[in-house]
C-alpha cells in the first residue's frame, strides 16, 4: 500500500514538472522576448516598482530594473530593450533564502548545455511567429537558480523585424507582378 502511494505521488509530481513535460519557459512573469517595452511595463507596473536609471560614465544604464513586491521566488527583474522598442532579454533574480527555484524547474538538465559550474543553457527553436531563444540559468550551488534569463537569439533579427522584412518583400513582389501585368497589357494592346 505504501509503495503504491509513493509511486502515485512520484508520478503526479513528475507529470506536473515543466521539465518532465519538456516545456521550457517562454516568459518570466508574463514578460517574453519580442513583446513591446510598453506591454512589458504595463504588466510589471502591477507587481513591481521601476528603479530609477543609474548613470554610468555620463550615459544611462541600458535596460530597466524592476523591484518585485512580495513575489515568492524573485526579488527583481531586468529588461533589456532593443533598438526597435521590443524586449530583447528578460531576467529574473531569485531570493537568496526561502522558497527558491530549482534548475530542473526550468527544464530537463540532460537537454541543457553546461557552460560552467552551475550554469546551464537551453537552446529553444522557433515556434510559429516566435523566434528562436536561449535560456540561461546560473546559481551558486548545484540545486538552486540564482538568476535566469530568456533572450531571443542575438544573431537573429529582432522579433517583428523578420515579419516587417517579409511584408516588404511581399509588397515588392506584388508591385513587380502588378507592373509586369500592366506592362504586359500595355504591350498587347499596342499590337493588333
Amino acid at each position: 500500500m505504501r509503495a503504491s502511494l509513493l509511486i502515485i505521488v512520484v508520478t503526479l509530481l513528475a507529470g506536473a514538472s515543466p521539465a518532465r513535460a519538456g516545456k521550457l519557459p517562454r516568459e518570466i512573469l508574463g514578460i517574453r522576448p519580442g513583446m513591446t517595452e510598453h506591454e512589458a511595463e504595463e504588466r510589471l507596473e502591477r507587481i513591481a516598482t521601476k528603479n530609477p536609471e543609474r548613470e554610468r560614465g555620463g550615459e544611462a544604464e541600458e535596460g530597466e530594473t524592476w523591484t518585485l513586491r512580495d513575489h515568492p521566488l524573485f526579488t527583481y527583474v531586468y529588461l533589456a530593450i532593443d533598438g526597435t522598442g521590443h524586449v530583447r532579454v528578460v531576467q529574473a533574480f531569485g531570493h537568496a533564502t526561502g522558497r527558491r527555484l530549482h534548475y530542473s524547474d526550468l527544464g530537463d538538465l540532460r537537454k541543457a548545455r553546461r557552460l560552467g559550474f552551475w550554469i546551464y543553457r537551453w537552446d529553444v527553436p522557433s515556434r510559429g511567429h516566435e523566434p528562436s531563444r536561449i535560456i540561461v540559468a546560473r546559481g551558486t550551488d548545484s540545486t538552486y537558480v540564482g538568476n535566469y534569463f530568456i533572450s531571443y537569439w542575438p544573431s537573429r533579427e529582432p522579433p517583428g523585424e523578420s515579419g516587417r522584412r517579409a511584408e516588404r518583400e511581399d509588397n515588392e513582389r506584388r508591385e513587380a507582378r502588378e507592373k509586369a501585368e500592366s506592362e504586359g497589357r500595355g504591350s498587347t494592346s499596342s499590337h493588333p
